[in-house]
């Protein structure tokens, strides 16, 4: 049967309809449906590959790339300057060799578990920070309130005091510290890090006298203190006493308390550059016995004889490591525009006398010159880092000086 005209427009119409339907359908399926089911696809192998880092850190922990990407943020909010210090400089070598699991055969919480037991032995930690403690303290002639133990000027002089207290020995030549000279075979190149410090040494020249048993222990001791021995990897300071001193096994350094297993050289450490005797301390001209020293001659037939020597002494000291000093500088400097902040805030209260208000005015113009003759120099010490030392102790003076300022400001 044939179509008729209206019958053919009428087919032609709704294919056409359909088909453009059909079209709009993929181009809706193109549009939409095929660029979620990429993000689906996306999200897929961002996951696969999430997880694989995360079985890559669980197993190994993250690679030394990654770990100085995150440290900035933490490090920036750690209170513990020196844990802030050691993030910041640690290299690849040590963090490879150490701190990232290469066995592959443990997760990481296992290999920290193994080097926790390594490495976090309390009892023997403890021990060895007591006696390592007493080889080089840290010296600062300025008081400050850091967390570390500093020696002092007192302390020092306390020290060499409780020794000739000690032995019974006479000077009276001063005692107190003149000069801080660096050691230097042990001086450290302040660019290397900010954890280093140079070792130094204070000098310290005394005439001593009183009996031939006085002086001899008092040289005794000064040559034995801090006299170490090395067993099964342990640092050790040597309880080895010889013969001619064996009274010194119970002896204990004036003001000093026993305690278990006390040990008079685990004191800090002092050595003899130079020992002048006036005269051979062995007065007399019989034979010794051959079961005696000459020594041990003296301190049983001589010893309440009267002598004197002179001997000159090193008393060995670290400086404040530099991380310590550049932070007490910022804090100096930060507490430098806080004043300055709080100052004009002042000259803003109507409610202030106008005697007060000329006397903040002076300040705030002291203040300035301060930027002009000291701030601004300290500033650029340490930064550069040179002559940082000379910076901290110019700090120390402003910060005293702007203590004066804010208590008459209050």
């Amino acid at each position: 049967m044939k179509r008729t005209k209206r019958e053919e427009n009428s087919i032609i119409i709704h294919f056409t309809f359909y088909f453009v339907g059909f079209i709009g359908l993929i181009i809706y399926f193109l549009a939409s449906i095929l660029p979620w089911m990429n993000k689906i696809e996306e999200g897929k192998d961002s996951l696969s590959k999430t997880y694989t880092e995360l079985e890559r850190v669980i197993l190994s922990w993250p690679n030394f790339e990654e770990f100085k990407s995150h440290i900035s943020s933490t490090s920036a909010n750690s209170n513990d300057l020196y844990t802030k210090e050691v993030l910041d400089n640690i290299d690849d070598k040590f963090y490879n060799n150490l701190l990232v699991n290469n066995s592959g055969s443990i997760n990481y919480s296992d290999y920290l578990k193994i080097l926790e037991d390594k490495y976090s032995d309390r009892n023997d930690y403890q021990k060895k920070l007591n006696i390592t403690s007493n080889i080089l303290p840290y010296y600062s002639e300025i008081h400050t309130d850091w967390k570390i133990d500093v020696l002092t000027d007192y302390k020092f002089i306390n020290y060499i005091e409780s020794i000739i207290e000690t032995f019974n020995v006479s000077s009276n030549d001063p005692i107190w510290i003149k000069d801080l000279e660096v050691a230097e075979w042990y001086a450290v190149n302040i660019w290397d890090s900010s954890l280093e410090t140079s070792i130094f040494y204070i000098p310290l020249d005394l005439t001593v006298s009183w009996t031939k048993e006085s002086i001899l222990n008092f040289i005794y001791y000064i040559e034995n203190v801090w006299n170490v021995n090395i067993n099964n990897d342990n640092l050790n300071v040597s309880k080895n006493i010889d013969k001619d001193f064996i009274w010194f096994s119970n002896k204990i350094l004036k003001w000093q308390r026993p305690v278990e297993n006390y040990n008079i050289f685990n004191n800090q450490i002092i050595d003899i550059k130079r020992l002048e005797l006036p005269e051979y301390i062995d007065s007399s001209f019989d034979p010794l016995d051959n079961n005696k020293s000459v020594i041990l001659n003296v301190l049983e037939t001589q010893w309440r004889e009267k002598y004197k020597a002179k001997v000159s002494l090193r008393f060995y000291v670290k400086w404040i490591p530099v991380y310590i000093l550049e932070n007490y500088i910022d804090n100096v400097i930060k507490r430098y525009w806080e004043s300055k902040i709080d100052i004009i805030k002042k000259l803003s209260d109507p409610n202030i006398s106008s005697q007060k208000r000329n006397r903040i005015m002076e300040i705030q113009k002291e203040l300035v010159q301060l930027w002009k003759s000291k701030v601004a120099e300290i500033q650029k010490s340490k930064v550069s880092k040179v002559n940082i030392d000379k910076a901290y102790k110019e700090a120390y003076i402003l910060d005293s000086t702007l203590d004066n300022y804010l208590n008459e400001l209050k």
